[in-house]
């Protein structure tokens, strides 16, 4: 078992990220659609491919009276290519994704803090009132070792009887100021989307703001960040033996 507080590699060799992103939910006394503008208009975002989402052609008034419905975004702006992106925005949220090929930390970090940049300078009165940093991995026989979650560091028993094969399990961290951490473990058989074949363990870290969170601040949504993928690695290599780490590590 890796222990908490050990030394952790700043990269793998085959990384097993296959989605990276970072969400933002907020109010503001910006319209919509001015903010909206704003930020697709940024340079790096003006020429790409814009999309309608489905919750583009729900009435304002029920988005705003839902509150499942609130934070869905309404527009996505994306490219493609070698190293794919996208901005989803709606009336109260936006989030910006990386996929496959992962960019590595050091190039991603700086991404983000130009998204929340472009968001603060883009609106007006902001209240962040919910952030999320989450990282969907899928480790594979071929690149990392794993050929089912047996090789994982962890055990899962019912009644004394450990599980193997199909296995879908999903816990909590606290994580103190920066909130909590929803880890989610499952074989492919419960997992919707495209992963990449012969997927044998999908580890999914979700760190995010408690209820009653709130900043208006950039700094204070940047310093959170560092320590929300500090706490994400944590969880990540926490359930990863030493050996593999050790095979894995660049």
């Amino acid at each position: 078992m890796v222990a908490r507080g050990t030394p952790l590699p700043d990269k793998l060799h085959h990384d097993a990220i296959v989605e990276a992103l970072l969400e933002i939910q907020f109010e503001t006394d910006t319209l919509p659609e001015r903010f909206i503008g704003r930020i697709t208009d940024e340079k790096s975002w003006k020429t790409l491919p814009q999309l309608r989402l489905p919750a583009y052609d729900m009435p304002p008034v029920l988005r705003l009276a839902e509150l499942r419905f609130r934070y869905m975004p309404i527009i996505q702006v994306s490219e493609t290519g070698d190293e794919p992106r996208a901005l989803r925005i709606g009336p109260n949220v936006l989030s910006y994704h990386r996929t496959k090929k992962y960019i590595g930390w050091n190039r991603f970090k700086p991404e983000l803090e130009k998204v929340i940049d472009l968001l603060f300078n883009s609106t007006e009165a902001l209240r962040v009132t919910r952030l999320g940093l989450r990282y969907l991995n899928a480790l594979t026989p071929e690149s990392h070792g794993i050929d089912s979650i047996d090789d994982l560091d962890m055990v899962v028993n019912v009644a004394s009887d450990q599980l193997h094969g199909n296995v879908n399990l999903n816990y909590n961290v606290e994580l103190g100021q920066i909130g909590l951490c929803t880890v989610r473990v499952a074989t492919h058989e419960f997992v919707q989307g495209p992963l990449p074949q012969n997927t044998s363990a999908y580890i999914d870290i979700d760190v995010f703001t408690t209820p009653g969170f709130t900043c208006t601040g950039a700094r204070d949504v940047k310093t959170w960040l560092e320590g929300a993928h500090t706490q994400e690695k944590v969880e990540f290599f926490h359930l990863l033996t030493l050996t593999t780490i050790d095979a894995l590590k660049e």
